[in-house]
């Protein structure tokens, strides 16, 4: 298994997949702060001080506002499109058979490309939460900003989910739409779901009212939706290890 893992993290060096990945979470953590920054000054330019004071001072909390729209949108999008074909280009290509040959155990290579997933994704987003800090506290007083490792981590935990539900979708359909259209539907009813009726079970609950727990600290439990993504989690790993093991290759 440590050989796969090692053959799955070099291919995201080999095909330089590595470098498009990185930069793309280096520019979303510059570009957290910067549109926090400079949103006002393009408002007043366009619609006057009056209009634009209505919004009030730009704050560090403004900046991590910025990171909890653009990363679990323009990030995880652009990592999942990296990674929708994990399986399918596999299977397509026929390089699996030759390591189940060698002995490799069918469930060794779920389990291998989750973790190299996990791992990629891991850390982009600490690159990207890196550098919006940095910035963040050279412009403002981070002080300010109340419950952000919480917040942090769910939204990590909640991108993590919809890599293991793209992989899942990927391997079942052996297609990278299969992948994506399953976390899209996925994302329908979460969003459905969180829209009509008031569950605290929901991980989309982790977006909400998030502005006024980042800056008034207010009461919020983070355990119900840990729970709901972790079981979810574990759910796509065992159905995507039986469908792989039913399977003919």
């Amino acid at each position: 298994m440590k050989s796969f893992i090692k053959k799955e993290w070099d291919q995201y060096f080999l095909t330089n997949r590595w470098l498009i990945f990185f930069v793309i979470f280096i520019a979303l953590g510059i570009m957290n702060p910067f549109t926090a920054k400079i949103t006002p000054v393009l408002i007043e330019n366009m619609m006057g001080d009056e209009f634009s004071s209505a919004f009030g001072e730009v704050t560090a909390v403004d900046s991590w506002l910025q990171f909890f729209k653009n990363v679990p949108q323009l990030g995880l999008i652009g990592f999942l499109l990296m990674m929708a074909n994990s399986m399918s280009k596999e299977l397509q290509e026929g390089t699996l058979p030759i390591f189940l040959a060698k002995g490799l155990k069918r469930k060794s290579v779920i389990l291998a490309k989750l973790l190299a997933h996990t791992m990629m994704w891991t850390i982009g987003y600490l690159i990207s939460i890196g550098v919006t800090y940095l910035y963040t506290i050279y412009y403002w007083d981070q002080s300010i900003v109340q419950q952000l490792p919480l917040a942090l981590f769910g939204i990590y935990l909640f991108a993590l989910l919809f890599i293991f539900i793209t992989f899942l979708g990927n391997t079942i359909t052996n297609s990278t739409m299969g992948g994506l259209g399953l976390s899209g539907i996925v994302l329908i009813v979460l969003i459905f779901l969180n829209t009509f009726f008031d569950s605290k079970w929901n991980p989309f609950m982790l977006f909400n009212e998030i502005n006024e727990r980042l800056l008034n600290d207010i009461a919020f439990s983070y355990s119900e939706p840990f729970l709901t993504i972790i079981a979810l989690m574990i759910l796509c790993v065992t159905f995507a290890i039986l469908h792989f093991n039913k399977r003919a290759i």
